[in-house]
């Protein structure tokens, strides 16, 4: 695996070019991103919870299959995929639910992207919310061994 860096801090943009198996990656590190969150931290700590959370969540939506967890905020925001076999880069939606309880849950999948939508449409954005949901995390099978994460309210 050939890896090679260039960073470019002109003018206040910070760009980084990656060149990843005779791949190149350009990133502008100071573009908007598509991205939501239904949390506005206000203070350093809760800047610092919010990062913390979304870089680093505290556990796979996968591993809570058949268990429920009580869902305060959401974040999400649109990440690439690069099939393995063939290359091709595709977008994908990448989700963190932060528990009431400090946890947080991450998951890319496009089967909870539209639970949240219609969790959305029917009771608002959490910032809207009287009180945490309560969501029980689903798979599906989808036939032909594909699998699809879903969410339940209870």
């Amino acid at each position: 695996m050939s890896d090679k860096f260039e960073i470019a801090n002109e003018s206040r943009n910070a760009a980084l070019s990656v060149e990843v198996d005779g791949t190149d990656y350009l990133a502008d590190l100071t573009a908007a991103t598509v991205a939501y969150c239904s949390l506005s931290p206000e203070t350093d700590e809760e800047r610092k919870q919010l990062y913390n959370a979304v870089n680093n969540p505290s556990h796979r939506l996968s591993e809570m299959i058949g268990k429920v967890i009580s869902v305060k905020h959401i974040y999400c925001e649109v990440v690439p995929l690069v099939n393995e076999k063939t290359g091709e880069v595709t977008k994908a939606p990448r989700i963190v639910f932060f528990g009431d309880d400090g946890e947080s849950y991450t998951c890319v999948s496009v089967g909870v992207f539209g639970a949240v939508k219609k969790v959305f449409a029917i009771y608002g954005t959490p910032d809207t919310w009287s009180s945490p949901l309560q969501f029980e995390v689903r798979q599906i099978e989808k036939g032909s061994g594909k699998r699809l994460l879903s969410l339940n309210i209870v």
